[in-house]
Parts: C-alpha cells; sequence; structure tokens
C-alpha cells in the first residue's frame, strides 16, 4: 500500500458531512497508479490523533499516510510524482 486515506475508521467520522471526497482522494491517487486504502490499517479518527482532534472541533479533516518508501532514497522524479498528487489532492479535492 502507498497511501492510507483516514477518516476516522470505526471511531468517528472526520470528514463530517464530506464523506465523499475520500473515495475522490482515494480516485486521484490511484489514477497516479498508487495503491490506495481508506481507514486501513490506520483510521485517525482518535481525540489523539490531528484529524479526530479537528473534527470534534468541527472542522472536517483527513489524515493521509504516506508509505515511506515513497519518500526516502527515492530519486527526485518519484518523490516529485509524490509531490504532484498531493498537490493535485489540495487544489482538487473533489477530483473535477
Amino acid at each position: 500500500m502507498d497511501f492510507c486515506i483516514g477518516t476516522g475508521g470505526k471511531y468517528y467520522n472526520t470528514l463530517l458531512k464530506y464523506s465523499y471526497i475520500a473515495q475522490n482522494i482515494k480516485n486521484l491517487l490511484e489514477k497516479n497508479e498508487y495503491i490506495v486504502e481508506i481507514n486501513n490499517p490506520f483510521g485517525g479518527g482518535t481525540e489523539v490523533t490531528n484529524s479526530g482532534f479537528l473534527a470534534r472541533q468541527k472542522y472536517p479533516a483527513i489524515q493521509l499516510e504516506i508509505n515511506s518508501k515513497l519518500l526516502y532514497n527515492v530519486s527526485n522524479e518519484s518523490f516529485l510524482k509524490v509531490l504532484n498528487a498531493i498537490e493535485e489532492i489540495l487544489y482538487n479535492p473533489s477530483g473535477k
């Protein structure tokens, strides 16, 4: 797995009324040929996670886990591909 999108899992829906965004982000990452899971193995919904804390304050949030094999000891081209995918998520979370 390359990315895990944490939306609270069994603990809390951290996206609040924006749950559809998780699938859009997954689609964007898979379009870039990454293997993506939602809430597996991390949900990110407990009070001690950033996304869990923010959601309890009524701010929708996700926790994006990136496999370290994509970040360390890789070519500049591979690292830039990850950054571009994240940029696409930030500027186009609806996937349109």
